[in-house]
């Protein structure tokens, strides 16, 4: 138990002084503004990723149906 005190006294000096030596928390709120912006850019990608799968569907429909065709053929 003793050695834990001068440890942990040795750990706080050592963040406060971090503290001081750059002028400003390690962590800083994130503004509402830039929030929103992220959350904008957020969206702008799920779109463009929606847009992707869709095209992905119907190009494998498209697959699908080449391929039934294909095999129909190869039947007759």
């Amino acid at each position: 138990m003793r050695f834990v005190r001068p440890f942990l006294a040795l750990f706080v000096a050592a963040l406060m002084a971090t503290l001081v030596a750059t002028g400003e928390p390690p962590a800083r709120a994130q503004s509402t503004d830039e929030a929103e912006e992220e959350a904008d850019d957020a969206r702008e990608r799920v779109d463009d990723a929606s847009g992707l799968v869709d095209e992905a569907v119907e190009n494998r429909e498209e697959i699908e149906h080449q391929l039934a065709e294909s095999i129909s053929r190869l039947n007759e």
